[in-house]
């Protein structure tokens, strides 16, 4: 998201208008879901995707005449073979917002958008559409344009639509305040950073081995920190956390502490035994059966990865899991 936003406010600060493309909603096996996004300009492509195929090559037909004509618009696209020549089946619902570069409102609120990407805050954008024209509102941090109600603030998208209506409503999360914090600066670390920072996932990297903490290992990594287990963290419930230091005795330190944080996910690297040790440990210290359900040990989509590299896939792919199960 942050290459498609800064695209847009490269073209609005050039004199240039673009048409920003978004799915608003999707049924059946579509190639994007809800929040996808694109950009033309009247160049044609500049970034984004909304599922590749013909969907999209239709949509930016769709997006230059709508650009041309300093519209926004809606279209319905049915994914069958008469229609699009794909196999997939369902329909996917496309909004195209023209963005003025005269308008100053837009150019504030992408401006706000990338702010709080910039800084790690959560904020929404919400799109309204009615008669050929989209009216933009953001809230978080920063609070600018039309109105949001609290109640579509969620990780989710929302669409607002009575059926057979002209006018749409949607909203988005754009930038996320959760983070991902790992315990242990290791070759699982290492792998786990770059595979989460393309996913989205802000994360911080904590060791007592501060030899390991340079940016030339963790290029990706958003934060790097001396580890003490006496320090407060201080998590919130849309927070994740990785336990994969070098010491058993550490992982289990940290499962105590940790536990008594509202995480939304604990997980840590080790074999079934390990988990059971564990278990039975958190219980003699008082903690409850269903405390001590929320560690997930082993961490990670059994898919029976082996390398680094493999694990980090699979605890990447059980993270995305949770995100997309939250609200």
């Amino acid at each position: 998201m942050n290459k498609l936003i800064q695209a847009i406010l490269t073209q609005l600060k050039a004199g240039q208008d673009v048409e920003f493309v978004t799915v608003l909603d999707s049924n059946g096996p579509t190639p994007r879901g809800a929040g996808a996004h694109m950009l033309i300009n009247a160049s044609g492509y500049l970034c984004g995707t909304i599922g590749g195929g013909k969907i999209e090559e239709s949509s930016k037909q769709v997006a230059l005449e709508a650009l041309q004509a300093h519209k926004s618009t809606i279209e319905q696209f049915k994914l069958v073979p008469s229609d699009l020549g794909m196999m997939c089946g369902g329909n996917s619902q496309v909004l195209f917002t023209f963005l003025d570069h005269q308008d100053g409102l837009t150019l504030q609120v992408f401006e706000a958008l990338q702010q709080a990407l910039t800084a790690h805050h959560a904020v929404w954008l919400q799109q309204v559409y009615e008669d050929e024209s989209v009216t933009l509102g953001v809230a978080g941090t920063a609070v600018l344009g039309q109105k949001i109600e609290t109640s579509y603030l969620t990780q989710k998208p929302h669409l607002l639509q009575e059926k057979g209506s002209a006018t749409a409503t949607f909203v988005e999360p754009i930038s996320h305040a959760s983070r991902v914090f790992i315990f242990g600066a290791g070759h699982l670390a290492q792998a786990i950073v770059p595979v989460l920072k393309r996913l989205d996932f802000y994360t911080q990297v904590y060791d007592d081995r501060v030899p390991l903490l340079t940016t030339e290992r963790f290029p990706d990594a958003d934060e790097l920190h001396e580890f003490d287990l006496d320090a407060s963290f201080e998590l919130t419930d849309v927070d994740y956390v990785l336990l994969m230091t070098r010491s058993h005795e550490l992982d289990y330190q940290l499962q105590a502490k940790l536990l008594q944080t509202p995480a939304l996910f604990i997980g840590g690297i080790g074999s079934k035994h390990k988990h059971r040790v564990h278990r039975v440990r958190l219980l003699k210290a008082g903690f409850t059966e269903a405390e001590v359900d929320r560690v997930q040990m082993p961490v990670g989509l059994a898919i029976d990865a082996e390398s680094p590299a493999e694990i980090a896939i699979s605890i990447a792919a059980e993270m995305i899991q949770v995100r997309a199960g939250l609200d």
